[in-house]
């Protein structure tokens, strides 16, 4: 059995979130050489890329923003089969 815990922001080069759950997840926008723009949102994970948990497609936002972190709110447990 695999248990994540959460409540923490997890870096993406730590590993991405269980296909199919939503969580929230930080999106960073270059404004200008020095600065960058951050958004947070509710994308799900699909094992390809991510997409909005409303229109289960790929928004521009998450298509042009580079997402740095995530954060799910509760223990997810994986039970093997």
């Amino acid at each position: 059995m695999q248990t994540i815990m959460t409540n923490e922001w997890t870096p993406l080069t730590h590993g991405y979130p269980p296909q199919g759950r939503a969580v929230l997840v930080r999106l960073e926008f270059p404004v200008s050489r020095s600065e960058k723009a951050e958004h947070f949102v509710t994308a799900i994970y699909n094992g390809i890329y991510w997409i909005d948990p409303l229109t289960q497609s790929r928004t521009p936002l998450l298509k042009d923003g580079i997402i740095t972190d995530w954060y799910m709110y509760e223990k997810y447990k994986k039970q093997q089969s």
